[in-house]
């Protein structure tokens, strides 16, 4: 007998405390996915049912939850300011600690017309095509990872459908294949430590692509190489904006670098999360 979206929810919630702190907003994403709703639409249906293998499917999707994958791989959705990303095992899940970056680069870019914009360690792009979105820029997304190149090219496909003009895709390790200069390197680098690696074992981070976790010993690996070699691509006065891991800002103030520190921004919780740096002394 077909059971009601409610039942099946709440069953489904109480599956998924085991392995969720957030079990029943779960069930609903993954509920309406499968139904192709929005997860609003789901209370005014809450009485309704569903075919025994729309049921089946879903019970598939919570099994695969239980084992540790992300949501966000399971709908291959993720909202990142106004925008829906697809995003899967090749790329990052963005983070909304990200938006604090993006925030510091839109208000570097607001009197940058036609900016030239590098998005470093791409990922799924979502730095990069959100500040296409509120800006004229000109974007190039570098990655090392052919495989994340390919869901940026499709997430700019999505959200700039004829528009492709403006954004160019390098496969590159940092910046071997880069040429610039830029007014503006936009970069979330991998910062995790080995111990950090460790830790996540046994977690729904582990099943994220550790090309975009592993930032090498102590986490920061990355992101003193970018630090040194990134002066190279930057118009005089111009910005590197990095994300930090959560001990990322002494880091930032002792890495050998041509350029100046100029800020370190928080986040809401008081977390220095972004360092802004400049061309020129």
């Amino acid at each position: 007998m077909p059971e009601r979206l409610a039942e099946i929810i709440r069953d489904a919630a109480e599956r998924l405390k085991k392995v969720s702190d957030t079990p029943r907003l779960d069930a609903e994403l993954l509920l309406a996915h499968l139904l192709g709703l929005e997860r609003s639409d789901l209370l005014m249906k809450h009485a309704a049912t569903i075919p025994e293998d729309a049921a089946l499917q879903f019970n598939a999707l919570i099994v695969r939850r239980l084992t540790g994958v992300p949501v966000a791989y399971l709908t291959n959705r993720k909202y990142f300011f106004e925008d829906e990303f697809f995003v899967d095992e090749r790329v990052l899940i963005p983070r909304p600690e990200t938006e604090h970056l993006v925030e510091e680069a839109l208000r570097h870019l607001r009197y940058r017309p036609d900016a030239a914009v590098l998005d470093l360690c791409c990922g799924s792009g979502c730095i990069g095509l959100t500040l296409a979105r509120f800006t004229d820029a000109v974007v190039l997304f570098a990655d090392r990872s052919p495989d994340a190149l390919a869901v940026t090219r499709l997430n700019a496909e999505r959200l700039f459908p004829g528009k492709q003009g403006r954004f160019r895709f390098v496969e590159s390790d940092l910046f071997s294949a880069i040429d610039g200069p830029f007014d503006l390197i936009a970069v979330n680098p991998p910062y995790l430590s080995a111990a950090d690696m460790a830790a996540i074992a046994g977690t729904p981070v582990a099943h994220e692509p550790a090309l975009a976790l592993d930032g090498g010993s102590d986490g920061f690996d990355l992101s003193r190489r970018i630090l040194a070699d990134a002066h190279r691509y930057l118009k005089p006065g111009g910005h590197v904006l990095m994300e930090l891991g959560f001990l990322g800002a002494p880091m930032a103030r002792t890495a050998w670098t041509e350029l100046r520190l100029t800020d370190v921004v928080k986040d809401y919780a008081g977390i220095e999360r972004v360092a802004v740096f400049t061309s020129g002394r």
